[in-house]
């Protein structure tokens, strides 16, 4: 099967440390992926109905939406819920620790933590199906659009190349220009 790019991930490159958990580990420069837009139940939907759906937008929805409702209602029950292709659903407990059987209740349990184990066959695949983009980062996005408004404020138009070249800011405060 040939290399059929799906799409393009963009990202802006970031300064960090090649060992986060060293104080003075050397900084190398790593991608961020910049998201520009969250795709809800309604957009995905939508998404769908686009890909020669013959069933309504509407009607996929109230099935990913009943599909979510489930999901939720299966972990809640204890079972691990598999999305052929996509990964498997389930929780893990945190809970402080009781000297003994005896002295565990469930009132030390502290959090019901959701995990998905995606479907490393499906996933392993992303890479060789994607371009990647890079974009600006986050500061860049930031002065771009502030340098836009000053001069739409004083009735000029917009100062070339401000305009926003995808991403959501979801990037990181260390942020470089390449």
């Amino acid at each position: 099967m040939a290399n059929k790019s799906i799409g393009k991930i963009k990202y802006s490159l970031a300064l960090r440390p090649s060992n986060p958990s060293e104080k003075d580990a050397v900084k190398k420069i790593y991608p961020v992926v910049q998201s520009d837009e969250v795709v809800d139940l309604e957009l995905l939907s939508q998404h769908i109905t686009e890909h020669n759906s013959v069933f309504s937008a509407g009607t996929i929805y109230g099935v990913l939406k009943d599909a979510v409702a489930c999901v939720i209602e299966l972990m809640t029950a204890g079972k691990r819920v598999k999305l052929n292709g996509l990964g498997t659903f389930y929780v893990t407990l945190s809970a402080q620790g009781a000297d003994t059987v005896e002295d565990f209740s469930t009132s030390l349990i502290t959090r019901v933590n959701p995990r998905i184990a995606f479907d490393k066959q499906t996933f392993a695949t992303i890479k060789e199906h994607a371009d990647f983009e890079l974009t600006a980062g986050r500061e860049e996005q930031a002065a771009a659009i502030k340098a836009q408004k000053e001069a739409l404020a004083n009735g000029e138009s917009s100062p070339s190349g401000s305009g926003s070249s995808g991403g959501s800011g979801s990037g990181d405060p260390g942020d470089v220009t390449p």
